[in-house]
């Protein structure tokens, strides 16, 4: 009897005991309360699961802004309603006359080899920048690093491209009379069209003559940046010089790397009869109809 009652009261509290647990989960469906104590608890079995879940996380897509840079918006304002082309190198010094502005009659800018002083940290403004070959006297890498989020550069690479109302044209060229390697030139002409002008650097151009497949790509150029100048050692020769501009018969010559002899006896042997000297040249397609072959240094 006593064995009974021992036995019924354990029945009772295991009775008792069911129904509490059955109060309890009612109590942790209450909606307001799921969501928060579901989250936390996934998010915190989660990260003790697999720690490295959070350490790999993807990277915010936001990127620091470009810096802020100091604009030269004069050097290659363009009033003129022409295509407009001035220095921006200096032509005291010889190593330094390759870089000019070319700037078409809607505004839209190019600098070809810029090497410019940059001790006041103010940058030329362009829209277009593009770079022959790696000589420090065409390249500045340090200047290409500042400005490379604010325009197209194109950097010794024959690579054809339209920024606004430009086209822009590279040709893989050589150097030296060394055969041009097609991937990776020594040297690189471009040629920009605008405003109805095909015009062309062909920065240092060493090769004895143009190919067939070069002149098929430049095309019937108006003016050319060419060097005249004579140093063998640097791939460039008189006769070079002079049988380029034969080949492309530009109706104007502006000199960038030159000597004043080399340019005499150019000259000479090309028909022209002097050299001029300008600040800058404002030119349209219409000045250059019936012209003769001229010379202009733009200082």
């Amino acid at each position: 009897m006593k064995r009974s009652k021992f036995y019924a009261k354990i029945l009772a509290v295991a009775i008792c005991t069911m129904a509490l647990s059955g109060c309890g989960s009612g109590k942790q469906d209450t909606p307001a309360s799921t969501p928060a104590v579901s989250t936390a608890i996934t998010q915190e079995t989660s990260a003790s699961a697999t720690p490295e879940t959070t350490q790999t996380a993807a990277p915010s897509s936001t990127q620091a802004p470009a810096e802020e840079l100091k604009w030269d918006t004069d050097t290659l304002k363009n009033d003129s309603g022409k295509t407009l082309i001035r220095c921006i190198g200096d032509q005291r010094n010889g190593d330094r006359h390759v870089s000019f502005g070319i700037v078409s009659s809607k505004g839209t800018t190019i600098l070809t080899d810029p090497i410019y002083s940059l001790k006041d940290k103010v940058y030329i403004k362009a829209d277009v920048i593009t770079v022959t070959h790696t000589h420090s006297d065409h390249f500045n890498w340090m200047l290409l690093n500042k400005v490379k989020d604010y325009a197209k550069i194109s950097s010794y690479s024959p690579e054809s491209f339209t920024v606004n109302d430009v086209n822009v044209i590279g040709a893989a060229a050589s150097h030296t009379s060394d055969p041009i390697n097609e991937s990776r030139p020594s040297n690189t002409i471009y040629v920009y069209e605008l405003d109805g002008l095909r015009i062309a650097h062909m920065g240092d151009m060493g090769q004895d003559e143009l190919t067939p497949e070069q002149l098929k790509k430049l095309g019937q150029l108006d003016i050319i940046f060419t060097i005249i100048t004579n140093a063998p050692s640097y791939g460039s020769a008189t006769e070079k010089n002079i049988k380029i501009i034969q080949q492309l018969k530009p109706k104007i010559v502006i000199p960038t790397h030159y000597a004043d002899d080399v340019l005499s006896e150019t000259i000479k042997a090309l028909g022209v009869k002097e050299v001029e000297r300008a600040p800058e040249l404002a030119v349209s397609k219409d000045d250059l109809k019936d012209a003769s072959m001229r010379f202009i240094i733009v200082e």
